[in-house]
């Protein structure tokens, strides 16, 4: 494993505890040390009253700040079980911030139940997760269905993505 590590963060009520096998799964995927580091609040500014969704940018705000009150120098990745948004989309998966080492990925809409052992979404979960490390890793969408980093519209998308990277993103890319 690298030791540039990855600090898994659960947004409440998402339980640390859970996440334990993922941060193990994640790890193995992108070769890199990860471990889930601590819990945030939801920041009541999140939430679009109108939308009944949360503005993802909130939420990776607040990683943001927590890795910098922390001091630590690997990615952090956020998440949550609220449903997620950008301006001009619908819904988001996931989100990731290049300048700020920081990811988001939601449990909402990858299955009925969240993470509590339906192997389905833990799937899901680390697919959406590789995906968005993937671009603080200086990857951008990829065309082929397959890979990782091909762009998820549906939960379709998702699940007919493989494990990992096609040989053109490990390619270009140095850390993978």
């Amino acid at each position: 494993m690298s030791t540039a590590g990855l600090s898994i963060i659960a947004f409440e009520p998402v339980s640390p505890a859970i996440l334990g096998g993922f941060a193990v799964a994640l790890g193995e995927s992108l070769r890199r040390d990860a471990a889930v580091s601590g819990t945030l609040m939801v920041p009541k500014v999140a939430l679009d009253d109108k939308r009944g969704q949360y503005r993802s940018r909130a939420l990776m705000s607040e990683l943001a700040s927590w890795r910098s009150r922390q001091g630590v120098a690997g990615f952090v990745l956020g998440v949550t079980d609220r449903d997620i948004f950008i301006p001009g989309l619908n819904f988001i998966f996931g989100e990731a911030d290049r300048g700020d080492d920081v990811a988001l990925v939601s449990l909402a809409r990858l299955g009925p139940r969240g993470l509590r052992g339906d192997p389905t979404v833990e799937a899901r979960l680390l697919k959406e997760s590789v995906h968005e490390l993937g671009h603080l890793l200086g990857l951008d969408h990829c065309r082929r269905r397959t890979c990782i980093m091909y762009y998820s519209n549906t939960i379709e998308d998702t699940d007919a993505k493989g494990p990992g990277f096609c040989g053109d993103c490990q390619a270009s890319n140095i850390w993978l």
